[in-house]
């Protein structure tokens, strides 16, 4: 993929690219399915709009609130890969990345979502990160994203089931699968599929390389995922504030439930943003736990425009800085497996 633009152009690198060829239906699809979602949500929302405005109830200091609780998750997000990045070497402040984490989040509602990718070329022209070292940190905040979302999760819907007298079994399954299936994966290395240009064995790969990662460096991973579970509290109490605005008393338990399943949505996203999906994801915990579907969109929605607005406001000049420091740093010679940053050593995650 090539985003070109006065002297910057972001790379990702494709393989397989004939068999990538014989699939060029799939991003018509995934495109298809993500609009019409988006504009599902958008009708739904419209056609709801007179109670929106009737049964909404937020102060300025909920939404101040709101937007403190988004900062702290965005700081923890920043965090975790600010951490691995160190422990990789490469010598990007915590303001820096904090930046780089702010410019991606803006960038992933552009066409093409684009976030990532400007992630990954930002390491390695100015800092020299490799592709690989970035894959690396990559996979393993996913994985410990996985593990912590089944433990939270599972936790969550137990406790609703036990104190509020809830079951949500597809939930449960679904959690407690995550946790097992990732406990498992952590102690019991996982074989890797042969490369053969398709989508499921790069994808298997990456979790395999994740958690031989995770098991290689227990501490890193503790402290990664501490930051993880503090991101999807901080986002717990965000959207109970956000159910509270419409008159909805919302438990404990059940926005340690909707915390990690937001999350994982918005992580696995293919809209803009996950614009559409996190909304409409947020509704259906809220139907499946015995509330009202409208209530959940509509607590998503106010997540929504808070999120969005700091997103605008923080988002738009980290975008201008990392841009900046793109077009005037040299682009780095090397081949994408070699590199200044992430050389073997005591500190690698590899």
């Amino acid at each position: 993929i090539d985003v070109s633009g006065q002297g910057v152009t972001l790379r990702a690198v494709v393989v397989g690219t004939a068999s990538g060829a014989k699939r060029s239906w799939r991003p018509w699809v995934e495109n298809t399915l993500g609009l019409a979602i988006l504009v599902g949500t958008g009708v739904a929302l419209w056609n709801r709009r007179r109670a929106f405005v009737e049964l909404l109830d937020a102060s300025w200091v909920d939404l101040l609130a709101m937007g403190a609780l988004v900062l702290v998750a965005w700081i923890a997000a920043s965090a975790q890969t600010w951490f691995l990045f160190r422990v990789e070497r490469a010598p990007i402040g915590f303001g820096e990345n904090l930046a780089v984490t702010l410019c991606a989040n803006f960038a992933n509602y552009l066409p093409m979502r684009v976030g990532t990718v400007l992630r990954v070329q930002y390491m390695k022209q100015v800092h020299g990160l490799r592709y690989a070292r970035f894959g690396s940190i990559f996979g393993i905040r996913t994985v410990l994203l996985v593990s912590a979302s089944g433990l939270l999760g599972g936790i969550a819907t137990i406790g609703l089931w036990v104190v509020e007298g809830r079951p949500a079994w597809a939930l449960l399954v679904t959690f407690l699968g995550m946790a097992v299936g990732a406990l498992i994966a952590l102690f019991v290395p996982l074989p890797r599929m042969r490369e053969n240009g398709r989508r499921l064995s790069r994808v298997w790969n990456d979790f395999v390389d994740g958690f031989a990662a995770a098991r290689a460096r227990p501490l890193v991973s503790a402290i990664v995922l501490g930051l993880t579970l503090l991101q999807q509290l901080a986002l717990g109490v965000r959207l109970h504030i956000g159910f509270e605005a419409f008159q909805s008393d919302a438990s404990v338990w059940f926005m340690l439930l909707l915390a990690p399943l937001v999350m994982l949505v918005s992580f696995v996203a293919f809209t803009p943003g996950g614009l559409g999906l996190r909304e409409a994801a947020i509704g259906y915990v809220a139907y499946a736990t015995g509330r009202d579907f409208n209530l959940g969109l509509f607590a998503g929605s106010l997540d929504r425009a808070v999120l969005i607005a700091l997103t605008a406001l923080l988002g738009v000049p980290s975008f201008i800085y990392v841009w900046r420091r793109l077009r005037s740093s040299k682009d780095y010679e090397g081949s994408p497996t070699e590199s200044r940053t992430g050389g073997r050593s005591g500190a690698s995650l590899r």
